[in-house]
């Protein structure tokens, strides 16, 4: 189809769910009468969404990602993107999982959404006030996950208990031929702040 080619030359972003979009986009736009130029024209200008793999900055020469991914297709979905768009980059992914029932119930998917990522550090699970129970700590973890991913994709899976780890950890880990993408839906982007500052 030409126009999906189209609309694929004057995208700025990148990954499958985001050609989609774009896609679904021009076509929304042609049914409500908006000249194609000027719909190609808005693709053109769209840089992303807030979280939505958005560069912060560098680390010790590796560049630096946001993301807001926490469910594990989004996760699998972004780290698609960055492996198409990076394809000569080592892909750090760090996680912080969001809530501990989710972690608990979407546990073998979590796993699953790592494949493409080179090294996966994982944080403590987010954990949402009111909604968390002294049972479901002992039921689920980051450490067990990382150990689960590990296990499945033979590739380094490490947990870091303690958050003030991360600049000293990436230290000796991270330089020019790397990428670090920050991602989940708690406080980790505060934690992209310290790390780009």
């Amino acid at each position: 189809d030409p126009e999906t080619v189209k609309v694929q030359k004057h995208l700025q972003v990148f990954g499958e769910h985001n050609r989609m979009n774009a896609l679904a986009a021009y076509r929304v736009g042609e049914l409500l009468g908006i000249p194609k130029q000027k719909i190609l024209e808005g693709l053109t200008l769209y840089r992303g969404a807030w979280r939505r793999f958005e560069y912060r900055g560098e680390f010790d020469g590796a560049k630096i990602f946001d993301d807001y991914a926490h469910n594990p297709e989004k996760v699998k979905a972004m780290l698609a993107g960055a492996a198409e768009q990076f394809p000569k980059k080592q892909i750090w992914c760090v996680f912080q999982p969001h809530q501990l029932e989710r972690t608990k119930l979407l546990f073998n998917d979590f796993v699953k959404s790592f494949d493409k990522a080179h090294h996966t550090v994982l944080l403590d699970i987010y954990q949402v006030a009111g909604r968390e129970t002294k049972n479901q700590k002992k039921e689920v973890n980051s450490f067990e996950l990382a150990q689960a991913i590990a296990k499945r994709n033979k590739t380094n899976a490490y947990y870091l208990p303690y958050r003030s780890q991360l600049r000293d950890f990436f230290k000796d880990s991270v330089g020019e031929r790397d990428i670090v993408i920050m991602t989940g839906a708690g406080d980790i982007w505060k934690l992209t702040d310290q790390l780009i500052y």
